[in-house]
């Protein structure tokens, strides 16, 4: 019996172990001007054809650092992103991990980062610091 539980710990432990994340960002870029607001669908489009969409990709107007973007996600709670409208849209951007580009946008009003490349939802257990 005490072999079962202590194989079942540790299968509990592995698994628990397996599903947390370990972000490597390199490097980030936060657009000048995104939109507010929008279905995800055309929050996607406005990533593919920016200009399409008035979408101002130069940067410097607000940075954020790699690390500061890594600390964040790996704090926060992650769910699926289900398709839907949003509202209040703070920043949209672009990040690279593992040599693979994401597509993001923050709402700084809910603390919520959405990666429309994997399709998750980050809930930032912090705001995001903006230099």
């Amino acid at each position: 019996m005490k072999m079962k539980i202590a194989f079942v710990l540790i299968l509990l432990l592995a698994i628990c172990t397996s599903f947390a994340k370990d972000f490597n960002i390199s490097h980030i870029r936060v657009y000048n001007k995104f939109l507010r607001n929008g279905y995800t669908a055309n929050i996607c489009n406005a990533f593919s054809s920016p200009k399409e969409n008035n979408i101002d990709t130069s940067t410097g107007a607000i940075v954020i650092t790699p690390k500061d973007l890594n600390d964040a996600l790996k704090a926060a709670s992650v769910k699926r992103h289900f398709q839907r409208k949003f509202g209040g849209i703070t920043l949209g951007g672009e990040f690279i991990e593992n040599n693979r580009m994401h597509y993001f946008v923050y709402f700084e009003e809910s603390d919520l980062l959405i990666d429309f490349t994997d399709n998750k939802e980050y809930k930032l257990k912090s705001k995001i610091i903006v230099h």
